[in-house]
């Protein structure tokens, strides 16, 4: 065969391959995680939708991630619903909530719906729903509500819940009061599911600041959930809170209650900042929030007075 034969028929093959790759390869498939995450993503993180994205990165490894949360506002729940989506792109998420154990099934329940009206009446079934505390707001639905949606566009995503039963006051006063018992067993449940979920999987624990904090090593019965899960090698997001309101409940009823800014230092610009890691400590990062909003009781209470 002449030798520019042979040239063309490389050439053309050489075309024919790339082509075929180029069909066997959609443009259009689902997006996912950077990998590997970004350079500098921390220093970038000018938005909570970044912020979310270089965390999601940054626990690729991790099994654990615990995220504080200040109760009864729209933005933190809205920022963990971007991070459990961020990490469910790429692995299996337990999105764990502080809330009782008899509201596992209804929460069960609404994950496995179509998420109508009908079914949304079925999880906000009790008066539950209508406390005032900021742990059953309408954002804590429309996070378990993005969780369901995951689900349905085939992530795979559960909801679990914390609290364990209130087992009486012989037992709590032996545990050390209620703090202590609601701290070990919300410290169980979560490190129940870290133990028994796939290696590659997440959970992700979301629970008020004074459960998330990390104080030290050894406290005893004072000891925070987080303190009680240093074996799990946890992943703390703290908050670094800008003012704004919450809904929240004190000895004159409940409604908007009005945040103190505690401002902390963030360097150049970001909204998030981690902290040097050191021996025997969880590695924790500060996001910074806008000021926040209140989210009312997911349930308006009934009224208990009559017409007449």
């Amino acid at each position: 065969m002449p030798k520019c034969c042979v040239i063309t028929c490389m050439l053309f093959l050489g075309l024919s391959l790339t082509w075929t790759a180029a069909v066997a390869s959609p443009a259009n498939h689902p997006a996912e995680l950077p990998s590997p995450c970004p350079v500098n993503g921390f220093d970038k993180a000018t938005s909570l939708i970044r912020a979310a994205r270089a965390i999601a990165c940054d626990v690729d490894r991790r099994q654990l991630l615990i995220v504080g949360d200040y109760h009864g506002s729209n933005e933190i729940p809205g920022f963990v619903a971007q991070l459990m989506a961020d990490a469910a792109a790429s692995r299996p998420v337990r999105l764990g909530l502080e809330m009782e154990s008899f509201e596992q099934k209804p929460i069960q329940g609404y994950m496995a719906s179509k998420g109508t009206a009908a079914d949304r009446a079925a999880l906000l079934h009790d008066d539950f729903w209508t406390v005032g505390d900021g742990r059953t707001s309408q954002a804590i639905v429309r996070l378990i509500e993005r969780a369901r949606e995951l689900r349905e566009e085939g992530r795979d995503v559960e909801v679990f819940t914390t609290v364990p039963e209130y087992p009486g006051d012989a037992a709590i006063k032996e545990a050390g009061g209620v703090n202590a018992y609601r701290s070990k067993g919300m410290a169980q449940a979560i490190h129940s599911e870290v133990q028994h979920g796939a290696a590659h999987s997440l959970v992700i624990a979301f629970m008020g600041s004074t459960h998330s904090a990390y104080v030290n090593l050894a406290r005893g019965s004072e000891s925070t959930v987080t303190e009680r899960l240093l074996l799990d090698s946890p992943y703390v997001v703290n908050l670094d809170l800008r003012g704004g309101s919450v809904w929240g409940c004190a000895s004159d009823g409940c409604g908007p209650r009005a945040l103190v800014d505690e401002a902390m230092p963030t360097a150049k610009g970001s909204v998030l900042r981690k902290a040097h890691d050191k021996s025997g400590q969880p590695t924790q990062v500060w996001v910074r929030f806008p000021p926040l909003t209140s989210s009312p009781p997911a349930k308006e209470k009934k009224s208990n007075s009559r017409a007449g």
